[in-house]
Order: structure tokens, then sequence, then C-alpha cells
């Protein structure tokens, strides 16, 4: 369980990454994953409730009081057959109803296929010890159900394995289509940007003036010395 569990947390913890950093995909790019088959997991989980009635029906019929084995071969038996039928009835149906309400997830069905494993071991010591000891028509009807549980069993598992690649399929895409957005938009903030200088409205030249230089002032005549009659 750990292995297929492990996949779907890498596939929630990318996308609670992805949605802290502030970079937004295309649409191209969101649509480039491809969506996962939920009708794989649908027909598998299908198939396997008449397959679980047969069981039901075959453990249903054995007669161990009858068998002429020794008495803790009988016990073990029918606490086997009590085993199973509490399963049917009480767990496998939650377990398989969470996994068709959510096809598209692999831990539930992941959940149901432990327990049909585990289920199948049960059936399978259940029909050996039939065939050795019970009648010729018990150990035809728990091989039959044996035999088809077996291959629900190896359905489903095929369906959580084709819904497990589809789901690191796109948490790769995801991940690369994220990393170029990133740099694209890296790049777009590398661009030089061309600034431009506003000094405000265009100023208006200082016109200089010129003073006049005052104009020189006449030299004063000096008087003629005056003169001696002789």
């Amino acid at each position: 369980m750990s292995l297929v569990s492990r996949k779907s947390l890498l596939a929630v913890s990318l996308l609670a990454m992805m949605m802290t950093v502030p970079v937004r995909l295309t649409r191209a790019q969101a649509m480039a994953a491809p969506a996962a088959d939920s009708s794989v997991m649908t027909d598998a989980l299908t198939a396997i409730q008449p397959t679980l009635g047969g069981v039901n029906q075959a453990v249903s019929s054995v007669e161990v009081r009858r068998w002429k084995v020794p008495g803790d071969v009988k016990d073990t038996t029918a606490s086997d057959i009590q085993s199973i039928q509490r399963d049917l009835s009480s767990t496998l149906p939650g377990l398989v109803s969470q996994a068709q309400a959510n096809p598209g997830a692999v831990a539930p069905a992941f959940a149901v296929y432990r327990n049909i494993d585990a289920l199948y071991d049960v059936l399978l010591r259940v029909t050996e010890t039939a065939t050795l000891a019970g009648s010729q028509q018990e150990a035809s009807r728990l091989e039959s159900a044996r035999a088809d549980l077996q291959t629900r069993r190896s359905q489903l598992g095929n369906a959580i394995l084709t819904t497990a690649t589809t789901q690191d399929t796109n948490v790769v895409q995801l991940r690369a289509s994220l990393e170029a957005a990133k740099q694209t938009a890296a790049a777009a903030q590398a661009v030089p940007k061309k600034i431009v200088v506003n000094d405000g409205p265009e100023s208006t030249p200082v016109k200089t003036t010129h003073r006049k230089k005052p104009a020189a002032k006449p030299a004063t005549a000096t008087p003629a010395a005056a003169t001696t009659p002789q």
C-alpha cells in the first residue's frame, strides 16, 4: 500500500507547491497533461461485486460439520468461512463504495485490492481443504468462486497500475510546464527597460541684459596763462 499511496501523496504535494508559486500556466499548458481514464477503474470495481456475491454463495453452501476430518481441521475451516462472510457483509461493501465514489483516485481502490488479496488467501485455504475433505459439489463451487476472484483481483490491480501511471505522467508534465512558465517569467523580468527622464516643461532661456556703459565726460579746458604787457 505504501508504494501506491506515495504516488497519490506526491501528486497532492506538487499541487500544493504549485498553488504557492505566483506563476500562472497557460490554458494550453494546463490541458497538455492527459486526463486519467476513470472508466478503467469503474469497470474493475463494478465487475467485483457479482464475484463477491458468488464467493458468499460458495462458502455458505459448505457443510463443514459433515466432513470426516479431525475436529481441529473443522474448527479452522469454519473460522475461515465466518471470517470470509464477515468481510463480505461488513468491510468490503464500504470500501467498494468509497472507491466507486472517486474512481480517479488510487488510494481507495488499493484499499479494496488489499482486502480482496487477503480474502483470496483465506478462500484458497478453504478451497484446498474442501477438495480433500468436502464433497465434490462443495469443492467445485469453491474452486469456481476462487478462480473468478483471482481474475477480478488481477483486473483491479491492472486498473490501479494504469491510473497510477497516468497520474505520474500528469505530475511530470505539470512540473515541466511549471518550470517553463517560471523561466519565461524570469526572462521577461530580465529584459532591460528604456528609462525616460522627464524634467518637466521645457525651460525658457534666460535673456541676458547687457548694461550700457555711461558716455565719457568732455575734458575741462585749462585756462590760458595771462601775458605781461611790454
